[in-house]
């Protein structure tokens, strides 16, 4: 997919887990990262010499500081807010979007460099690079009223309905990446409270036999309903409308 993150950083996770060390982050809703403990000292220093190489820190009198720019990225990822997780695809990379006060950041896990992409995104940006992948084999409907009505007369959507409210998913507790480990599953994206630290909700995207269809899970319980383009609308004014777009 065509990058959309604005000033992207690459780091591996050791040069992630430095950076957020010197900036006084000691708690992060992330991608699994060492721990201090496996970073050897001379891995360390040569962590450190590379960063210092291409800019991004500075050693002064007071200690080591990060570039401007890099140090703003880091108040975003530090701010107590709500973090989304999401799988937009089959074979798309988990992402992680942060909403903060002065604007949205952007973690992209990179498995095949054994990293993370890092950096700002707009409003826009996110909601770009939620949809589209989960729904390519599937047009969507433009109502939830007409997947209802298309369902009173065809015995296949019927089946789909109820094989879909008896899924057995993973607990809100178990990792996001788990819900792909169904087939109907095309897509997954979860709302997380950082205050809190729990998920709020999360939004799975699955295949049906004529449309998809979007599962609603939180701690109430779970709900099915027909993927369409008013329940896109609405998860859009839920998760990014009000949001900065810096």
């Amino acid at each position: 997919m065509q990058d959309r993150i604005e000033k992207a950083y690459f780091f591996s996770k050791k040069e992630f887990l430095l950076l957020l060390g010197i900036a006084g982050i000691q708690e992060i809703y992330s991608f699994q990262l060492p721990g201090s403990e496996e970073v050897t000292s001379e891995e360390l220093i040569y962590t450190l010499y590379q960063l210092m190489k291409k800019g991004l820190i500075q050693m002064e009198e007071d200690g080591l500081k990060l570039s401007a720019e890099l140090a703003s990225l880091m108040e975003i990822f530090r701010e107590g807010g709500q973090v989304l997780s999401a799988i937009p695809g089959r074979t798309s990379s988990q992402m992680i979007f942060y909403f903060a006060s002065q604007g949205i950041g952007a973690a992209e896990a990179c498995p095949e460099k054994g990293g993370l992409r890092v950096g700002l995104i707009s409003a826009g940006g996110v909601w770009e690079r939620l949809t589209g992948e989960e729904t390519m084999e599937q047009p969507l409907l433009e109502t939830e009223e007409e997947g209802q009505s298309l369902e009173l007369h065809n015995k296949g959507i019927q089946k789909d309905r109820e094989t879909l409210e008896k899924l057995v998913l993973p607990s809100l507790k178990e990792p996001l990446l788990s819900c792909m480990d169904q087939e109907l599953v095309t897509a997954a994206w979860e709302l997380f409270d950082l205050k809190e630290r729990k998920p709020l909700e999360r939004f799975l995207f699955l295949k049906g036999c004529l449309y998809p269809w979007i599962l609603k899970q939180n701690e109430d319980g779970q709900i099915v309903m027909p993927d369409s383009q008013n329940q896109r609308e609405k998860l859009r004014e839920q998760i990014i409308c009000g949001r900065e777009t810096k």
